[in-house]
């Protein structure tokens, strides 16, 4: 919960350059950089994980944290 609380802050306030780098990062042809990492895959891929599997009572906050990482992520600016 910590490290995507983390991320989240690093996204907040819609700062774009560090949204655009937790992106993955396409070359001008298409061919994905070696050193990247889609976060926003990946968080919404523990999203889903969590939805099938661990969702209970006490496990709540972990969701919600996911939620708001995602959230923060992919939000634009308005």
């Amino acid at each position: 919960m910590r490290l995507l609380r983390f991320l989240q802050l690093l996204t907040e306030g819609h700062h774009s350059d560090l949204q655009n780098f937790l992106r993955e990062q396409k070359h001008a042809n298409g061919v994905v950089n070696q050193k990247s990492f889609d976060f926003i895959s990946y968080v919404a891929q523990m999203l889903a994980i969590f939805e099938k599997q661990y969702i209970n009572c006490y496990t709540c906050s972990l969701g919600m944290q996911l939620i708001e990482t995602l959230i923060e992520m992919v939000q634009g600016p308005c």
